[in-house]
């Protein structure tokens, strides 16, 4: 778990959970709409319904992944607050995780309409969201997929 960004933002993002909800990570993030400087891999897929409701529809938006125990949620912040919540979705709708190949500290969230909502982060950020997430993380090819190796239709 990310203890920094929990105990620091966690009794901001407390209010927007629904009642019974558990926070079990955040993470600090940009949500990427467009390629950084020309330089993303082209088999990335975003823009699509389930991306554009977890990444929003700015370019490049400064925030916090939180992953709970029903949700992944993508909050805009500020420098010292949480401004609003940018996009979300049900984390049944999460298939896997994937680094993106060119892009140092970027990711994918793949989703199981074949979209992909991109984050940049550091390789600690990456395995705590497989973690809370209940991925394992294929030591080959770096894809976090579900313990069972089921992938997304």
């Amino acid at each position: 778990m990310s203890e920094r960004l929990v105990g620091k933002h966690g009794p901001k993002i407390q209010p927007l959970l629904q009642p019974g909800e558990r926070l079990l990570d955040a993470v600090a993030g940009i949500a990427l709409t467009v390629p950084l400087r020309g330089k993303i891999d082209p088999t990335l897929r975003v823009g699509r319904r389930l991306a554009s409701q977890l990444q929003g529809t700015d370019k490049r938006t400064n925030g916090i992944l939180c992953i709970t125990d029903q949700r992944v949620l993508f909050l805009r912040v500020g420098l010292t607050s949480i401004k609003d919540l940018r996009g979300q979705v049900p984390r049944d709708q999460v298939g896997s995780l994937r680094r993106v190949e060119g892009v140092a500290f970027t990711y994918a969230v793949c989703l199981t309409d074949g979209s992909e909502a991109a984050f940049t982060g550091n390789s600690h950020d990456y395995v705590a969201v497989a973690t809370a997430l209940d991925l394992v993380i294929d030591p080959t090819t770096g894809q976090a997929q579900p313990q069972d190796g089921s992938r997304p239709d």
